[in-house]
């Protein structure tokens, strides 16, 4: 499980989201804020497109998943 929790976690991205989102409302980090939502959101999107496969991944390396057997 250590070895592939990295792939596992490419699905989780709505703390980052919020983080930029409260980034990107404060006062003094305005410009600073922009920039890094359209970063935070694009990799975001990237992430949510090939994490579910990623998660796959790690799951069946990990044992955790077995395939059916007709």
């Amino acid at each position: 499980i250590e070895k592939n929790i990295g792939i596992a976690q490419m699905p989780q991205a709505g703390v980052a989201i919020g983080l930029a989102l409260a980034l990107y409302h404060h006062p003094e980090f305005t410009q600073l804020g922009e920039w890094v939502l359209s970063i935070v959101i694009a990799a975001t999107a990237i992430n949510e497109v090939i994490g579910p496969y990623f998660l796959k991944i790690a799951l069946f390396r990990a044992n955790e998943v077995y395939s059916k057997k007709d």
